[in-house]
């Protein structure tokens, strides 16, 4: 399956801030480890065909856990291009 460039798929600011403001609120846990969420995190990349959708596509996370997560996902990236 073929997958949009992250360089070919960019989000506004608005955008962005829409999203964020829609997942990060006061008391809300990170779902991989319980600690305050800081990040909002897209479940699936916007750059692996995942939609912008808070509800469908967002989840919040730690800044610790999102680093590990995106980590992961630039793996993927690269092996791809290989």
């Amino acid at each position: 399956m073929s997958h949009p460039s992250p360089s070919r798929v960019q989000l506004t600011r608005a955008e962005r801030h829409a999203f964020r403001a829609a997942i990060i609120r006061p008391g809300v846990r990170c779902v991989d480890c319980g600690q305050p969420a800081t990040v909002a995190d897209h479940v699936i990349p916007i750059a692996e065909g995942g939609s912008n959708d808070p509800i469908t596509n967002g989840q919040p996370m730690c800044e610790p856990c999102h680093n590990i997560k995106t980590q992961a996902e630039a793996q993927r990236a690269q092996a791809r291009r290989r």
